[in-house]
Formats: structure tokens, C-alpha cells, sequence
């Protein structure tokens, strides 16, 4: 953790034990250093997480593409497997970014390109891959990984989207699942979570920790709660209704972690705000 960030956590500590609430001028000059310290972090995590999952996900498409020229079966379904493995771990940053590639890439709601127009096909009894369509998510992840490489990233940012994606899992889960066709749909929301916690471990668990050490153990306990929760083979071994109520639970919490850092609350129902 940076020095910043310990001493803006014991500066708060001791002023609370001490003699109340800091003065205003001192309070805001701490929150600004901290909040700039926050915005560095989310430059390196798009620059040395982010970005090299975004390589892959271009490598493992690529990989897709020369298993269906070769006709192997076996490969080819293990490479969208792994490949959308990788977009769903990025699904932590990229809930609040480009929805309209997001669309192209990932859409589950009659799809016309991206990966579950392949799955339907590739999973089918009788399995047949449109090429065309491989080469077109392709084309789509290279243009995403173009603009993601001039955006500009915020600590508020990947609270918002990390916020926004965790509320979304709820919504996958009571809806059967986002890879049904597959049968990877729980393994999509163990991905997830992965990006989530990613998020909450690199960004934001120290300075909360430095600040609320309870309300970081409570977040802890939250994702460690739902990693148990998808410890099963398929969604309907969850008792209805859990794992949405965990999840909305969850994003209210790293929602309501904005304040804290004199940001506003981001709504994370709000794909794309």
C-alpha cells in the first residue's frame, strides 16, 4: 500500500480518537492525495492487467479461428471455453465501457455476432462453426482493445463497473445462466467473480482497509461467501434466489464505498452510466 494511502487511513484514525472530524482544508487536501493515488492505480491495473487480458482474449480468438480451419472438434470447443473464460474475468472492467461493442462481443439476447452465436452452433448435436462470424469477433476485439488502449481510467471508474458487473451476475444467474448451450454457465460466473475480486484486491482492499478495517473484512467475507456459493456443477444445486440476493448485496457494498473516498455513489444498476 502506498505511503498516501497509510497515511491517510492513520491521519483519520487518530483525529477520530483524538480531537473528532479533521479540519475541512486538511481533510479535502488527504482525500485529493488519495484519490489521485487511486486514479495511478487504475492506470497501472488497465496497463499491466487489463491490457495483457485483452492481448489474450485476441490471442485465444485467433487460436478459435485456426481449430475451426483445422476441423478438430475437441479444440475448437476448448478454445471458446478458454477464450470466453478470459472475457468473462474482464467482465469486471468492461461492464461500464462500450456497451455497444460490449453488445457485439458478448450479447446473450438473440445475438447476431460475438461469442453465443459460435456456441449455439459449435455445442449443438451436430456441430457447425460460420467462420465469417469468428473472424467478425476477431475484428470486434481488436477494435475494443484500439479504443480501451486511449480511454483515460479512474479508481471512481472501476468502482463503478466492478459495482455494475457483480450486480449483473445476480441478473445471469436468475436467468438461467449466461452459456446454457456450453454447460459453462457456472463456470462464467466463477470467472467473474475472479474479475471482481481482481478489482477489489488490486484498487480498493488497502485503502479501505487503511480506513474501515471491518468494512474490508466484511467484503472479503462477501466474495469468499459467493466462491462458495458456485462451488457446484450446475445453477439450479443454488437454492433460488441466493446467489442474486449475495450478489445485489455485494454491489451495494463496493457501491457504497464512494463516499469514502469523496466520490458519489455510482448506480450500479445502470449498465453503461
Amino acid at each position: 500500500m502506498s505511503n498516501a494511502l497509510v497515511k491517510f487511513g492513520l491521519v483519520l484514525a487518530v483525529a477520530a480518537f483524538i480531537a473528532g472530524p479533521l479540519p475541512l482544508a486538511v481533510s479535502c487536501a488527504l482525500a485529493e492525495e488519495v484519490n489521485e493515488e487511486l486514479d495511478k492505480r487504475a492506470g497501472e491495473f488497465k496497463d499491466q492487467v487489463a491490457a495483457a487480458d485483452l492481448q489474450l482474449l485476441i490471442t485465444g480468438a485467433q487460436g478459435l479461428a485456426q481449430a475451426v480451419q483445422t476441423r478438430d472438434l475437441a479444440a475448437t470447443r476448448k478454445a471458446w471455453l478458454e477464450t470466453h473464460a478470459i472475457w468473462m474475468r474482464c467482465e469486471a472492467f468492461t461492464a461500464d465501457l462500450f456497451p455497444g461493442l460490449e453488445t457485439k462481443i458478448n450479447a446473450t439476447d438473440n445475438p447476431k455476432t460475438g461469442f453465443h452465436v459460435i456456441e449455439k452452433s459449435l455445442f449443438a448435436p451436430q456441430p457447425t462453426v460460420n467462420m465469417a462470424i469468428v473472424q467478425q469477433l476477431i475484428d470486434d476485439l481488436q477494435i475494443y482493445q484500439h479504443v480501451f488502449g486511449q480511454a483515460k481510467w479512474t479508481g471512481y471508474y472501476l468502482l463503478a463497473s466492478s459495482s455494475t458487473y457483480t450486480f449483473e451476475m445476480g441478473d445471469i444467474a436468475g436467468d438461467g445462466g449466461e452459456s446454457p448451450v456450453s454447460g459453462s454457465s457456472i463456470a462464467d460466473l466463477q470467472h467473474g467473480l475472479d474479475g471482481v475480486e481482481r478489482v477489489w484486491k488490486f484498487m480498493f482492499a488497502d485503502p479501505v482497509r487503511a480506513k474501515d478495517h471491518f468494512k474490508a473484512e466484511e467484503i472479503d467475507d462477501q466474495i469468499a461467501a459467493l466462491h462458495g456459493l458456485l462451488g457446484v456443477s450446475a445453477l439450479d444445486q443454488i437454492p433460488e434466489g441466493i446467489f442474486t440476493r449475495e450478489t445485489t448485496r455485494l454491489a451495494a457494498e463496493i457501491a457504497d464505498l464512494g463516499p469514502m473516498f469523496g466520490w458519489r455513489k455510482p448506480n450500479y444498476t445502470d449498465i453503461g452510466e
